[in-house]
């Protein structure tokens, strides 16, 4: 039917030019996203991709474990494929027309036993053979395996047996592996405007795998991406949307990033229809590497730290989490003041080296003396001090004596006496 025809049955039917361009590109875009689990991909045919991953097993919990992840990924990025598993590259495209529902295996043995029902047509070089293999009654790899090699030669093409063999892991492959470009820069085309912030999500979560993929392949981090919204031209000629994501630590993670993402989405309002959107990074770094231990490391725990802080950023706005930072004061009250995370300063006070409590009062409370002991709920018995401090003569001089004491309950108190104040006492603090 002709272009001029369409529309004769489908009033709203949108027609798109054809790209002949958009497959291979499509495919090399996936292979990129691909490479976040091994940096051996292989584009083995205009729609196949091929992973070698036999080095990756163990680092992402074994062969279910990574055949799950490859799947997920490509699910949420809006891809529909079919999977295969096997110990040969070969094997893994053949097992993808098995007639029956077992397409993985990690044996050589049972791979022969799933590849014997599969039709010859599947064989690339056998496609100029299949009227005599069909003449002799061979239909399937099984047949085709049995017959005489040195007959079955004579007959069809070196090449043929070569892919045989390989499939079957006798003879070596010959895979050409995709390469990283030096930069990154990726740009998706909507095919038809979007009104809603929240929809681009969907969108966006492709070029975000792609990007952590070729993060992996060059072992690089990011702090801060931007992306682009590009709107529709007519009628007012409007320049693309920005929107920054700045992360608290450095980052290569595709969740942690579609998460981020997502909060800024939520939250923002498209000025105009969204008709494209691109991911720019304007600075990468090396990424750290961990050391695996066997024991549980406590700093691993803290780097999910950062991304929470992100999120709740993301969520409560850029002024809404704040965090202690000490200062050279040698004041309690005076001692700590609250940033915005993250610190916008970098000189770090150095710390107190006595004991400082839990709690600290926000204001001291004046105590009562009772046989010349301090007294809060029972007599306090000193157990270390004194610390004298001494400092602000400048706006609020203080001369104190700090103690820490103990009640009859086991409980501890920091408490001064005022040297300035007639020696009167104070509670300050609470220990924990």
């Amino acid at each position: 039917m002709r272009v001029g025809g369409v529309p004769t049955l489908c009033a709203d039917c949108k027609i798109i030019p054809l790209d002949p361009m958009a497959a291979p590109r499509l495919l090399e875009q996936v292979g990129i996203s691909l490479m976040q689990y091994t940096p051996e991909v292989s584009l083995t045919g205009p729609d196949t991709i091929t992973l070698h991953v036999s080095a990756s097993l163990r680092l992402f919990g074994g062969p279910l474990r990574l055949y799950k992840a490859i799947r997920s990924l490509l699910k949420r990025s809006g891809y529909k494929s079919r999977h295969s598993m096997a110990p040969t590259a070969t094997g893994s495209l053949l097992l993808l027309h098995s007639p029956g529902r077992q397409h993985r295996t990690l044996s050589f043995k049972r791979l022969g036993r799933l590849l014997a029902p599969i039709s010859c047509e599947h064989l690339q070089r056998a496609q100029a053979h299949l009227p005599w293999l069909s003449a002799i009654g061979c239909t399937n790899l099984g047949a085709l395996a049995a017959l005489p090699r040195a007959a079955l030669l004579r007959r069809t093409s070196p090449l043929l047996l070569s892919e045989l063999d390989q499939a079957l892991g006798k003879e070596p492959e010959h895979l050409a592996f995709l390469e990283a470009a030096d930069t990154f820069n990726t740009r998706i085309e909507l095919y038809d405007s979007v009104e809603h912030a929240s929809a681009i999500q969907y969108r966006a979560q492709r070029l975000i795998e792609q990007l952590c993929g070729w993060l992996q392949a060059h072992q690089l981090s990011i702090n801060q991406l931007s992306l682009y919204l590009e709107h529709e031209r007519a009628p007012h000629l409007l320049s693309p949307s920005l929107l920054e994501l700045k992360l608290g630590s450095p980052s290569w993670c595709p969740v942690v990033l579609a998460r981020l993402l997502q909060e800024h989405l939520n939250h923002y309002t498209l000025p105009a229809p969204v008709i494209a959107i691109s991911l720019q990074v304007n600075y990468f770094q090396a990424r750290e590497t961990q050391s695996q231990s066997l024991f549980p490391d406590p700093v691993g725990a803290m780097a999910e730290l950062p991304p929470l802080l992100d999120l709740l950023k993301a969520r409560l706005g850029e002024n809404a989490i704040f965090e202690a930072a000490p200062l050279a004061d040698y004041r309690p009250e005076h001692a700590n003041r609250w940033l915005s995370h993250p610190k916008q300063e970098n000189a770090a006070a150095l710390l107190p080296t006595g004991p400082r409590p839990f709690w600290l009062l926000p204001k001291p409370l004046p105590l009562t003396v009772r046989q010349h002991r301090p007294f809060y709920t029972s007599p306090l018995y000193m157990i270390s001090g004194p610390e004298r401090l001494e400092d602000g003569w400048w706006d609020s001089p203080i001369a104190r004596d700090y103690f820490i004491a103990e009640a009859k309950d086991g409980s501890r108190y920091w408490i001064y006496q005022d040297l300035k104040d007639k020696g009167e006492w104070y509670l300050h603090g609470l220990f924990a």
